[in-house]
């Protein structure tokens, strides 16, 4: 790549076209470097300047600027090359019209993976928690590959030792359990089956990495002792801080009702004159209408909780005010979080675990397995078992009661 001046850069000479790299001597907001070249626009007929300013940002090193600029070339060669014109509807770079290749940087790719799924989204085909989790995964990756220099190398290109060693990290630096580790993984593999899809890549590597085992993995289903129980519901009844989640455990600890179900109550979700809370099918997880007799306690509770009698108002909001807004996902993982760590209690008392205890210990006073299914909706006997099943192997194994041999 030879030099032109002090600003501009050569990176490549393919036919009539030859790709200039403008680096400002003193870049800035209003002053950034810049890919630019001529091409002849086959609408019109006119011969049109592009200028391409994405992946080029005024704070990058000379270095990184020369190596996205060389990327982004590679992939507007191979597309000309196909034959794929993407440059004659107008001088600006119209990015969306630029397709993948097998040259295409590992972070366009990424780029071109999320704008599907944010329109995805939109058209209301995905839901915000997996569009926000596609968001955090391709920052974490994103910021790996960064400090790898990794960026700029085409998607084809990367291994599954890559994706490995980028895993590895984050799960050491950001203290994910082995659930979190594959939800991580499984993100990973549909992004590259998406460029695996547009012929970006010849294989998917993320799929060749290791899942972790999760056989006699029962962190994220702990069974609450007795006396964990006891000691949990002490202290939420005396912080009058933690009011709501209170009635939030109590909920999820009597009637099994998700933490993302309880955020999206409204006050109208409830007939005060028979006592029961209704989840209409747009609020419950398996898009069933699910009934809820409430007991004394829970009308009790549910009415103290409760500011106002607005219809469309949201029952659980930041520090009880009213709202017609629902909080965000995690919110009760927060607030649960400032709970435990207030009030000293064991990291690995979680509060979804609350249902899953519930359900253990309903099977040890004689309930059913089918009365268990029913209360939590699944929609088979595996899922209900699935979550207390480590600790019905920890239970000493009784006598059969019949007398017969």
């Amino acid at each position: 790549m030879r030099p032109l001046s002090n600003r501009t850069i050569t990176i490549k000479k393919w036919n009539e076209y030859k790709f200039n790299l403008y680096v400002p001597e003193r870049p800035d907001h209003n002053n950034k470097p810049s890919l630019s070249f001529y091409h002849l626009d086959t609408i019109t007929g006119k011969l049109n300047r592009i200028r391409i300013y994405k992946g080029l940002s005024w704070t990058y090193t000379m270095k990184k600027l020369k190596e996205n600029a060389k990327a982004l070339v590679n992939e507007i060669v191979e597309n000309l090359e196909a034959g794929h014109d993407p440059f004659s509807k107008g001088t600006i770079f119209p990015d969306k019209y630029l397709i993948l290749t097998t040259k295409s940087s590992i972070q366009r790719c990424m780029e071109h993976w999320l704008a599907y799924r944010k329109e995805t989204f939109e058209s209301g085909a995905l839901k915000k928690k997996g569009y926000l989790s596609s968001l955090n995964t391709c920052t974490f990756f994103k910021d790996w590959l960064e400090v790898k220099n990794l960026l700029a190398k085409p998607a084809s290109s990367l291994t599954q030792f890559e994706i490995e060693l980028f895993l590895q990290a984050y799960a050491k630096r950001r203290g994910w359990n082995k659930v979190s580790y594959n939800t991580y993984r499984g993100h990973l593999i549909t992004l590259f089956n998406y460029l695996l899809a547009l012929k970006a890549v010849s294989e998917n590597p993320a799929i060749l990495t290791r899942k972790q085992s999760l056989k006699n993995d029962s962190s994220r289903f702990r069974i609450y002792e007795e006396e964990e129980l006891r000691q949990v519901v002490t202290a939420l009844a005396a912080d009058e801080k933690f009011y709501d989640l209170y009635v939030a455990a109590k909920l999820v600890y009597k009637f099994n009702i998700r933490p993302i179900e309880l955020l999206r109550l409204q006050v109208k979700d409830i007939d005060w004159v028979k006592a029961v809370l209704v989840l209409p099918p747009e609020k419950t997880k398996n898009g069933n209408e699910a009934r809820f007799a409430l007991d004394d306690e829970s009308v009790l509770f549910l009415r103290k909780l409760i500011k106002s009698d607005g219809a469309n108002l949201y029952i659980f909001s930041k520090r009880g005010q009213k709202s017609s807004c629902q909080l965000c996902d995690g919110y009760f993982d927060q607030r649960w979080r400032a709970f435990r760590k207030q009030h000293e209690l064991p990291a690995y008392l979680k509060f979804y675990a609350l249902k899953h205890s519930s359900n253990y210990y309903d099977l040890q006073d004689g309930a059913s397995f089918e009365e268990i299914r029913q209360r939590n909706r699944h929609s088979n006997l595996q899922v209900t078992t699935l979550y207390i099943k480590e600790r019905l192997f920890k239970n000493s194994i009784q006598p059969t009661k019949s007398g017969r041999f």
